[in-house]
């Protein structure tokens, strides 16, 4: 009896967890490319070179480094005005946009920006008031592209946010150690959008 127990709650702790992981948006790299949005025929993807870079962007108004403990690497910085694009063995690793002078999308397609906006539905949803007392509640959802952001006010790489999408990045069938972010102002204005590993 005592290991049937167990058992059932062995396995309701690994269903739960397998529920949460497979709740988690995941995204592939492709979906998430850089792109000038002036010419949307070209795009730096995860993984491509500053060659790449210069060639959709031109030349960087900055370069930077630094040595990142974590990759136990060094880091190479392009800067675009306040935007910044992150290399690492001349492949890029990650981005930080707060300008909407770069566009994340895929190529050849309307890609989105910083000032873009997250759009807001209501929806009635029965809520039980107690015994012989149905009622409705309105609820708020909150959605971008097909992102799903949530309202909550929180700080995320020293920067202010009231609304949050946070997904994880897969190359083809390959998870990779990194994550997506767009942080979002009170009314829904993208303010950041970061890729970082």
């Amino acid at each position: 009896m005592k290991l049937t127990k167990v058992v059932l709650i062995a396995f309701g702790f690994l269903l739960t967890v397998l529920s949460t992981t497979l709740a988690q948006t995941v995204l592939d790299v492709t979906r998430l490319s850089l792109m000038n949005p002036s010419n949307r025929s070209i795009s730096l993807v995860w993984g491509e070179g500053t060659s790449k870079c210069a060639q959709v962007f031109g030349q960087p108004s900055n370069i930077t480094s630094y040595q990142s403990e974590v990759d136990e690497a060094t880091v190479t910085v392009y800067h675009y005005g306040s935007n910044t694009i992150d290399f690492i063995d001349d492949k890029m690793v990650g981005y930080e946009l707060s300008s909407p002078t770069i566009e994340v999308g895929t190529v050849n397609s309307q890609g989105f920006k910083i000032n873009d906006r997250a759009s807001v539905t209501y929806t009635q949803v029965p809520k039980d008031q107690g015994p012989g007392m149905p009622g409705f509640v309105t609820e708020e959802r909150h959605n971008f592209r097909d992102f799903p952001v949530t309202k909550a006010s929180g700080q995320s790489r020293g920067k202010n946010f009231e609304r949050v999408s946070v997904a994880y990045i897969k190359n083809g069938g390959t998870r990779i150690d990194s994550r997506f972010e767009l942080l979002f102002d009170t009314n829904g204005y993208l303010k950041n959008i970061c890729l970082s590993n």
